[in-house]
């Protein structure tokens, strides 16, 4: 977290209590407590977005000390062993295994051993997510980094698999010892990765739906018997991806004449159907349109929706024109309406004209409201030769 503080310093010259002196004071004030608002804001959107993980200290920097040997992993903020006894690496402690560099980002990061006997146990941590757990039938992606011991590693350099990542409706019984996993009560396996035979940090990711509600999430090697390997992690996320809420359009509509529809997904990697990206779109005409969303699995989010726009015949009031005086002009919607609307307040189909002005009709028609206008003038009121006058000859003498 980063912490921004702001100092106000105050000259040790006394202070001349003029109104533009309040006036500064009062201006600086402000100006502190707006950026003071927006530091507020900006803690609360970043908290926002971490909370989005349903791992807490997912990087393993948060400790309440330091480990200085092997089995420490409940040093780190939120983790347990739950089989007994994986790793916890920092600073000055890096494991008892050799390895190529230390964590993948920070300096914290875990690791754990598969013990090669005839069971296939292996260590196993794991953490209560149920402040933010794991819904069924919701889809989440998973994304850790992971690496082997180098060398031998000690013994534990064989390549036996992955990480297992299980999931359970409570907290499991912890601190187990030579067990794997997958025998406690109410696993449930969530993800598994391929082999890891790379001594170097790579990325694991992928999605999966939940199956069940999981409160308790724990990380464990594969249950293989009679093989020894080492892994490292660091850097875990689990959230649930865009297409845990769905994407819809909504039903195929009908909409006026004029009218535009937009459309919103609320998702600004939205595609939609003319290659324009961004959350919305707006319709301006009849058609089928769609949108294509990549949820960050291997899989997009779709839907389609068909716009219609009604018939109608419009009001047509003909061109702009000018009157010669004592005209009349008499002026009709010319279409079939359910109603008219003039703008003197008037509702038959036609208007008599004397005036000069800017005349308008609105008319309904298969549900939908239609306005044209048209401005007439007289032509008196165009023509102006001014008041009589007298001009001299100018061969006069």
């Amino acid at each position: 977290m980063i912490v921004i503080l702001y100092t106000l310093r105050l000259t040790k010259q006394p202070i001349q209590k003029t109104s533009s002196t309040f006036i500064t004071m009062r201006t600086i004030f402000s100006a502190l407590f707006k950026k003071i608002v927006a530091f507020g804001v900006l803690l609360c959107i970043l908290s926002v977005l971490q909370g989005q993980n349903v791992i807490s200290n997912p990087d393993f920097e948060q400790f309440s000390a330091l480990p200085t040997a092997n089995g420490q992993i409940p040093l780190a903020t939120s983790w347990d062993n739950v089989v007994l006894s994986a790793d916890y690496m920092n600073t000055g402690y890096t494991g008892w295994v050799p390895q190529t560099g230390g964590a993948y980002s920070g300096t914290g990061y875990a690791g754990f051993a598969s013990y090669g006997n005839s069971g296939g146990s292996s260590e196993a941590i794991g953490q209560n997510i149920s402040s933010n757990p794991i819904v069924a039938g919701q889809t989440y992606k998973i994304k850790f980094y992971a690496k082997k011991t180098s060398g031998s590693g000690g013994g534990y350099g064989q390549n036996c698999g992955g990480i297992d990542v299980y999931g359970f409706a409570s907290t499991p019984t912890l601190g187990q010892t030579s067990k794997h996993t997958s025998d406690l009560t109410g696993a449930n396996l969530l993800y598994a990765t391929p082999l890891i035979s790379q001594t170097q940090w790579n990325v694991y990711e992928d999605c999966f739906v939940a199956t069940a509600n999981i409160n308790y999430i724990a990380f464990s090697l594969p249950k293989v018997p009679n093989c020894k390997q080492y892994l490292f992690i660091d850097s875990i996320s689990i959230a649930p991806t865009s297409s845990s809420q769905g994407v819809s359009l909504g039903n195929d509509t009908t909409i006026c004449q004029g009218e535009t529809l937009v459309l919103t997904t609320n998702d600004p990697n939205t595609v939609w159907q003319d290659n324009s990206t961004g959350s919305t779109f707006t319709v301006t005409q009849a058609g089928k349109y769609w949108v294509n969303i990549p949820n960050g699995c291997s899989s997009t989010l779709t839907d389609t929706i068909e716009v219609f726009y009604k018939s109608a015949n419009l009001p047509n009031l003909g061109n702009d024109t000018s009157l010669c005086p004592d005209t009349i002009l008499t002026l009709n919607a010319n279409v079939s309406s359910s109603s008219y609307l003039w703008q003197d307040g008037s509702t038959k189909n036609t208007l008599s004209v004397t005036d000069t002005g800017i005349y308008w009709v609105e008319t309904v028609n298969n549900g939908c409201i239609s306005r044209d206008s048209i401005n007439v003038v007289i032509q008196s009121d165009l023509l102006e030769l001014g008041n009589d006058t007298i001009l001299c000859d100018p061969n006069f003498t």
